[in-house]
Formats: structure tokens, C-alpha cells, sequence
């Protein structure tokens, strides 16, 4: 709507520019000379100087009524881009807040269990330990280890199939216990 007026009072001071200069080119007949000897100007000259400057007046007023506008659209959308910004940044606070106390509970729960999973390693070690001895041997206990290891199939058969000979077989502990270990890793 602001463009509507500065276009309107654009033409209205061309065309009251364009009227002046057509009175300007009028023929020099209607110039009149006073006693004094001064050359007088036509009173239409006269009007449209008069119709100039206020055509100019208003243009200024548009111009300056078209210039206020957006800046008051400027302080408008300012304020509200700026509580946008507020806005997400309290949300993202939120957000990474209660993502860094979820990743302190999880890490926390992790540690536990690891710690709680190598103690109980630590504790069964001793046991493992004493089944793969000659003195310790256990046959259950050691087909547990066998079948809980990452053997292939035929060879976890091989071994247990072994271990059960040694367990009826006292003379066959130490080399089954022995082969049992090389291939756990152990």
C-alpha cells in the first residue's frame, strides 16, 4: 500500500514538473516587462513553482511514512525473532541437560555391571583354574568351560568327548587337560 502513495505522488510531481516546464517554454509575448525595467514572471510560472513544492512536500511525507513502516516492521520481527531464539536455546538446554543425565545414568550402570561381570570372573578364575589341574579336575566343570567357549561345534564334540574318557580314565587327565587348555586359549 506504501508503494501505491510513493508511485502516486511520483506522478503527481512529474506531472506538476511537466506542467511547469511547459509553462516555462511559453511564448515570450506573455513575459511582461514592468516599469522598473524587471522582467515579471507569469503567474502561471508562479503556480506551478508553488504546486512543485508542495508536490515535493508530499513526496517527502510518503517517503518518510514509507520508511517509518518497516522499520517499525524491523523492531517487530526483531522482538520476535529474538524470543524465538530464547525460546530454542531453553530448549536445547533442556534437551542436552536431560541427555547428559541419561548418559551419566548409562555410563554409571555400565561401570556396574563391568565391574560387577569382572569380579565375578575373578572369583571363578581359581575354580577354572583347579578344574584344569590334575589334582582340581573336574570333568562337569571343565565341559562347562568347553561348551561356554568360542569353539566350533566338532571341536567343543572332540573336546568333551576327551574330558569324559580322562574323567573315567585317571592316566588320561594330564594330556586331555593339557590339549583342553591350547585349545580354550589358556
Amino acid at each position: 500500500m506504501n508503494k501505491t502513495w510513493i508511485i502516486a505522488a511520483l506522478l503527481a510531481a512529474a506531472g506538476v514538473g511537466g506542467y511547469a516546464y511547459y509553462q516555462s517554454n511559453a511564448p515570450v509575448s506573455e513575459v511582461m516587462e514592468s516599469d522598473s525595467g524587471e522582467v515579471e514572471t507569469p503567474a502561471a510560472l508562479e503556480e506551478a513553482s508553488e504546486a512543485a513544492g508542495e508536490a515535493v512536500e508530499t513526496v517527502t511525507e510518503s517517503v518518510t511514512e514509507a520508511v517509518e513502516e518497516p522499520t517499525e516492521a524491523v523492531e517487530t520481527t526483531t522482538e520476535a525473532v529474538t524470543e524465538t531464539a530464547t525460546e530454542a536455546v531453553e530448549t536445547a538446554t533442556e534437551t542436552v541437560t536431560e541427555t547428559a543425565t541419561e548418559a551419566a545414568e548409562t555410563a554409571t550402570e555400565a561401570v556396574t555391571d563391568t565391574t560387577t561381570e569382572a569380579a565375578v570372573e575373578m572369583a571363578t578364575e581359581p575354580m577354572v583354574d583347579a578344574a584344569l589341574t590334575a589334582e582340581g579336575f573336574d570333568a562337569a566343570k571343565v565341559i562347562e568351560m568347553i561348551d561356554g567357549s568360542d569353539l566350533g561345534v566338532i571341536q567343543k564334540t572332540t573336546m568333551s568327548a576327551l574330558v569324559e574318557q580322562a574323567s573315567e580314565d585317571p592316566d588320561l587327565v594330564e594330556s586331555v587337560l593339557t590339549q583342553v587348555k591350547e585349545a580354550l586359549g589358556l
